[in-house]
């Protein structure tokens, strides 16, 4: 609380600084918050993506294994740096921008859902990873998977659309399902 606290007050402090005739209660003082919030993430999301991609490119073509190479190659971290962005846009929504304003509760519904899709691509991309693997195996030639693979994307597809229109409508998802 007291790093919420010290964010806010530096934030403000900032803001008066450079805009003297902003105060917390305009719509400049949110627009200039959302941009603030808006430019971290995407920084992060930047910078997280080019060490993602230099970095793990170079240590998994080191490795034998094959399977941080398929994670590579199916996009898994890819997607999963994704929610570096959301997070951050989910963790300084409450600390920068008031909490009774019709914007903050946009703003944290879209972060929710930005998480929930960028999750399910990254599920995606690990299911196709395993179905990847598992075709390339002995086994493959006993039983295949990629209906079972494609059941579980649909049932994850299914849950966050269910959870997505539950934050959407503000319901419990299990009201949706009666």
């Amino acid at each position: 609380m007291e790093l919420k606290a010290t964010t806010r007050d530096l934030f403000n402090s900032t803001v008066t600084q450079i805009f003297p005739s902003v105060n917390v209660d305009d719509n400049t003082y949110n627009l200039l918050a959302l941009a603030t919030i808006a430019t971290v993430a995407i920084v992060l999301f930047i910078t997280l993506r080019v060490l993602v991609q230099v970095y793990a490119s170079r240590l998994f073509k080191r490795t034998k294994n094959r399977w941080d190479s398929a994670l590579m190659d199916y996009g898994f971290f890819r997607h999963l740096v994704h929610l570096v962005p959301a997070l951050v846009i989910f963790l300084l929504t409450p600390v920068l921008i008031e909490n009774e304003g019709v914007l903050h509760a946009v703003v944290i519904k879209c972060s929710l859902l930005y998480m929930m899709f960028a999750a399910l691509l990254a599920i995606y991309s690990l299911l196709s990873t395993l179905e990847y693997l598992y075709n390339s195996s002995y086994m493959a030639n006993r039983a295949s998977i990629t209906g079972f693979i494609q059941v579980a994307k649909l049932v994850f597809t299914i849950l966050v659309l269910l959870l997505s229109v539950s934050i959407i409508i503000e319901r419990n998802p299990l009201i949706l399902l009666s």
